[in-house]
């Protein structure tokens, strides 16, 4: 009972750290035709638009048009859009692992403080250390991954929305 207390203050403190980075990511971006203009060429992104999605490679950009290739460098299938049809536009395909790492070793500190307050029958102090640590780096990693994807746009970061 006393573990599970004390690893939600952790867990809380990360939650609310990745949850506040994606919005701030979100909201950083204004959702204007310009930005699309902006975004160099090879960008992944995915493009909404009144029919479908598609997921592609930015190849162009005009003030009424978009053009972009499923896959890098011109192969693939080409895609061309109006800007009429277009509903949105994120960015696609983003990862933080600076985010994931530093998940994983709040979590293994955590643990490890964790492990230190537990001495009950161990004549090694070191051992409990270890044994929190570990279990902190499990449970970070598996964290981190989901907050890497949170505050990389894995979910994408929204470029463009139709007014």
């Amino acid at each position: 009972m006393r573990v599970t207390i004390r690893l939600r203050l952790p867990l809380g403190l990360a939650l609310c750290a990745a949850s506040a980075s994606t919005s701030f990511a979100q909201s950083a971006l204004s959702s204007g035709w310009h930005n699309v203009q902006a975004l160099p060429n090879q960008t992944l992104i995915r493009i909404a638009t009144n029919d479908s999605t598609q997921t592609c490679f930015l190849d162009s950009v005009s003030e009424d048009r978009i053009a972009c290739f499923s896959a890098p460098s011109h192969a693939g299938v080409h895609y061309e859009f109006t800007r009429e049809q277009i509903k949105s536009i994120r960015l696609s395909g983003h990862f933080s692992r600076t985010s994931a790492v530093v998940t994983a070793a709040a979590f293994t500190g955590a643990g490890a403080a964790i492990g230190a307050t537990q001495r009950r029958g161990i004549s090694n102090s070191a051992k409990p250390i270890g044994v929190g640590a570990a279990g902190g780096l499990g449970v970070g990693v598996l964290v981190g991954i989901l907050v890497g994807h949170a505050t990389g746009g894995s979910h994408g970061s929204l470029v463009y929305r139709r007014p």
